[in-house]
């Protein structure tokens, strides 16, 4: 832990020899932040009419008629319910439907609501009367555009440098910067394959997918595919773990897969631990079945409180990653569903007894040990473990519980047993 500490002041000291650059930059960011608005509201739907999920669509207010309606968000309820969106402040409408054929898409005759004005100041009320239908898709789907600031399912290499060390430091330091040049989004490295399980990495602070590569050349590519979640390490870990949560459940509904494992690293951790408690408070489905932490700061950074107290400008995501912050707080709000696998594995350093990064204890969180199905440490710096195959080999064992193989019957061979992984099982 002294090691963060000094590798802190010297990023710290690197800063003020540049002109204090990146910290006057960060300081603007997190205003911008701290700026972003609320928009809450509720979906009431007549009983007759609940036919399908709810899809709320967040827009940007156009202004003028000609110019087209951009989509900036959207959020699926599988029940009538409350929803919530956080975004700069602008002139947004929300509007609603109910998604018949799970499609995720306002076809015609399915019943809606005509945009209105949001409110930042007060609960917004949307109600899908059955009588107002949406028109055939031809009259009104050109008017209509996506506008999110993020990605779902596009195919990448982990060769390419947006995917590299830049985008990490950038994210960290110029996160909402980062929508533009690097994008947020979760990416597969090929097209989704219904036969295979999606196994999805969550880098940490400063993290970027490539940091993952050695481990996706050693994942069985015949039974799982690997997914990567990019996203700005200095945005506000609730953010991201609630648009993680809504992508994945998006990603499910077009793809229709019944089984996922996240693997998070370090800060990564927290956040595909925040993202099952949401997932729990807002989803229907049980597909999130196992869960890996690795070097995961539970309990917090006592870097990230130095830095709180000490930098002239402080990242969002440090203040979360303070020992007690609201986020950790409640971070075992929701014990883990019966469904989904638990694996701990934690890191430490022979001459310190933490992983030069975060402290033993910390990736040991008596709660984190109470829910964990299995604990294993490995002697290692923090981000060496990503390069271990011993490391990969027990994460693997950890997938086969995720996305167990299912004898097959080989019919041709009567009496014989093969095994496949069956994502529906």
């Amino acid at each position: 832990m002294l090691q963060a500490v000094r590798i802190l002041l010297a990023l710290l000291a690197l800063s003020l020899m540049a002109g204090c650059y990146r910290m006057q930059t960060l300081r603007r960011q997190a205003r911008r932040l701290d700026a972003f608005v609320r928009i809450d509201g509720r979906v009431r739907v007549p009983r007759e009419e609940r036919n399908g999920p709810i899809v709320v669509l967040l827009l940007r207010e156009p202004r003028n008629p000609a110019e087209p309606v951009a989509i900036v968000d959207q959020v699926q309820l599988f029940e009538p319910g409350n929803f919530h969106f956080r975004v700069m402040p602008d002139l947004y409408q929300l509007s609603a439907y109910v998604d018949v054929n799970e499609n995720l898409l306002l076809d015609g005759d399915e019943p809606f609501v005509q945009p209105t004005r949001a409110s930042s100041d007060t609960r917004n009320i949307l109600r899908i009367d059955g009588s107002v239908r949406a028109p055939p898709r031809a009259e009104w789907a050109h008017r209509f555009i996506q506008s999110r600031d993020y990605r779902l399912g596009h195919v990448i290499s982990l060769d390419d440098p947006l995917r590299g060390p830049a985008s990490g430091s950038y994210g960290m330091w110029q996160p909402l910067r980062f929508m533009r040049r690097y994008v947020m989004g979760v990416y597969f490295l090929g097209p989704h394959d219904p036969t295979r399980t999606p196994v999805v990495f969550v880098h940490g602070m400063g993290g970027f997918p490539q940091q993952f590569q050695r481990w996706t050349e050693l994942m069985d590519a015949r039974r799982y595919q690997a997914w990567f979640v990019h996203y700005p390490s200095g945005m506000p870990l609730d953010q991201v773990s609630e648009w993680l949560n809504r992508a994945l459940n998006e990603l499910q509904t077009r793809l229709g897969f019944q089984r996922l494992c996240m693997v998070g690293h370090s800060m990564g951790g927290v956040i595909a631990r925040e993202v099952i408690n949401r997932h729990v408070d807002n989803s229907g489905a049980s597909f999130l079945r196992g869960l890996v932490t690795v070097a995961a700061p539970m309990s917090g950074l006592t870097s990230a409180e130095f830095g709180v107290d000490w930098s002239p400008s402080v990242a969002p995501s440090w203040k979360d990653l303070v020992d007690g912050s609201d986020l950790l707080a409640a971070l075992y709000r929701h014990p883990l569903p019966d469904y989904t696998r638990y694996d701990l594995i934690f890191t430490f350093h022979a001459s310190s007894g933490d992983d030069t990064v975060v402290a033993v204890r910390s990736q040991l969180r008596p709660e984190a040990q109470r829910e964990a199905d299995s604990l294993f440490g490995f002697e290692s710096t923090h981000a060496a473990i990503l390069e271990s195959r011993d490391a990969w080999d027990h994460v693997a064992r950890s997938l086969e519980a995720c996305a167990p193989p299912v004898p097959v019957v080989d019919e041709a061979n009567a009496g014989s047993v093969t095994g496949r992984s069956d994502p529906d099982g």
